[in-house]
């Protein structure tokens, strides 16, 4: 019988083969391009398939929040009389996954909503909006909390989807095991 650390080991090696895979996947991901928020989510989710980084193991997935806005980073952009690149505080740093999400849900809003065509960028547990600072209450953050509650629930679906696939890859690899062993003990040796 094999020890939960070879199984470890095996599980390891077969998610690297992966991670090989995503940075291709990770570039398809960011030329995605939908009319419908989730869909988008949901297209950029199955594409990033980065099983190491940021997926919670056997936890509740925590939901990301914008819990405020952080006016010492918030600054005119260079050139601009009205547009300020505008901080708001996450609750947490997201997953790269998530921030996939956020990012595909965002341009998804921005394409049915020209005055939400911004550039929004996340960095660390910082999101980042290009706007004037009147529209800020009125329709960017309104807008910032729709594409983060719709990124916080394909990103919870994602990691679901991910600990169904880990669970099939275990039980794929006991199997595989299993049938090695049951060779082995066939075999009769002098």
């Amino acid at each position: 019988m094999l020890s939960d650390r070879e199984i470890a080991d095996y599980i390891q090696n077969i998610s690297a083969a992966s991670l090989k895979e995503a940075d291709a996947r990770e570039q398809m991901a960011d030329e995605l391009a939908t009319v419908s928020t989730r869909k988008a989510i949901m297209k950029a989710l199955q594409t990033h398939s980065d099983h190491n980084a940021g997926v919670p193991a056997n936890e509740e997935v925590q939901k990301i929040r914008i819990v405020g806005a952080n006016t010492d980073k918030t600054r005119r952009v260079a050139g601009s009389e009205t547009l300020y690149h505008v901080c708001f505080v996450l609750s947490e740093n997201p997953a790269v996954a998530w921030r996939s999400a956020f990012v595909e849900g965002w341009k998804s809003l921005g394409e049915t909503d020209p005055e939400l065509q911004r550039v929004a960028t996340i960095d660390g547990g910082f999101l980042f909006v290009e706007s004037p600072l009147q529209e800020v209450a009125g329709t960017i953050l309104p807008a910032l909390k729709q594409a983060v509650a719709a990124a916080n629930s394909s990103y919870k679906d994602y990691v679901r989807r991910e600990e169904r696939e880990q669970a099939r890859r275990e039980d794929v690899w006991k199997d595989e095991r299993k049938s090695v062993e049951d060779m082995a003990r066939s075999l009769h040796f002098e």
